[in-house]
């Protein structure tokens, strides 16, 4: 499973990631219980605005991924303004 996160800074989505119980095993790299993150930083650019992106890419059980990966959506939902 992957999750494709514009606007939200990688520092904080591996903050998130451990607050989910993850653990950070190598730069860019978090494991958790049945599930691993592998992070892919880059940006996303609108016109002049130029945003983060962070890429996640789940593996391990399906049910705990799915578990994992849905806190996580909620934990950087930005709602519009």
């Amino acid at each position: 499973m992957e999750l494709d996160i514009r606007g939200t800074e990688a520092w904080l989505i591996k903050e998130y990631l451990t607050r989910l119980g993850g653990v950070e095993t190598a730069p860019d790299a978090f494991e958790g219980e049945g599930w691993t993150v592998a992070l892919t930083l880059g940006e996303h650019r609108f016109g002049r605005w130029v945003f983060p992106r962070v890429i996640i890419t789940f593996s391990g059980d399906p049910a705990r991924v799915a578990a994992v990966a849905g806190r996580l959506r909620l934990m950087t939902f930005r709602g519009g303004g």
